[in-house]
């Protein structure tokens, strides 16, 4: 697999995502403060959400990662960090 074939098989924000879950780079799963399974929500700004009536509890999705106070794509970070190193990930 070469470069050009990585980026056709990472084609959005939601495959790079879940690129960076199976290799530890986000949270999979998320819990919550009280320990609620969590759930992913994909839109303008990406956010774990607690659907739990207790909490309701929002987090955005590159909080306490290596992403966080990052503005790129998760694709062109994914591009970006893999380059032509991308096959040791794959």
């Amino acid at each position: 697999m070469n470069f050009l074939e990585l980026s056709s098989a990472i084609p959005d924000k939601t495959a790079a995502f879940q690129f960076f879950q199976q290799h530890g780079i986000v949270h999979n799963p998320r819990n919550c403060v009280l320990g609620h399974h969590m759930k992913l929500y994909f839109g303008a700004q990406d956010r774990w959400r607690c659907n739990c009536r207790e909490c309701r509890i929002d987090i955005p999705a590159r909080k306490n990662t290596w992403l966080e106070g990052s503005h790129m794509s998760y694709r062109d970070i994914l591009l970006l960090v893999i380059g032509t190193k991308f096959s040791e990930f794959l």
